[in-house]
């Protein structure tokens, strides 16, 4: 094969290779611009939903947190010992340690979890406070 026919082998690979270059990204641009109208779609959607409602929250009266469980436990078992029979304990994971909470619930309404709180307070539990789980 001579140099001019090698050049020309040359060219018409590298138009090849740009030709399949240009597909290749633009099929990229395809597939994200896809992803952002999905995207777009999910935060519309999301926008669109009703807020939470009471129906969906429940409250409860925390009646104290502790750092180990042992001792959360020891005050679920008073508090049963005293008729709270829907008390429990919730743990939660953190960092570097957990955190026990003991609460009481689902109570009705605010004025019932004001009540637990009351009651609470006169069982011993200082800083007994309301609390909304979903």
């Amino acid at each position: 094969m001579d140099r001019a026919g090698a050049r020309d082998d040359t060219a018409t690979i590298e138009r090849s290779n740009s030709r399949r270059d240009g597909e290749h990204s633009d099929s990229r641009l395809r597939a994200g611009r896809r992803a952002l109208r999905a995207f777009d779609a999910y935060v519309r959607a999301a926008r669109q939903r009703p807020p939470p409602t009471s129906l969906d929250e429940r409250l409860f009266a925390q009646a104290g947190k502790f750092s180990r469980r042992a001792d959360a436990v020891e005050l679920v078992d008073e508090l049963k010992a005293q008729g709270l029979v829907n008390a429990f304990v919730v743990t939660e994971d953190g960092r570097r340690k957990s955190v026990h909470r003991v609460r009481v619930g689902p109570l009705p309404d605010d004025a019932q979890v004001k009540r637990m709180n009351d009651r609470l307070r006169d069982l011993g539990a200082k800083r007994s406070r309301s609390v909304v789980m979903p």
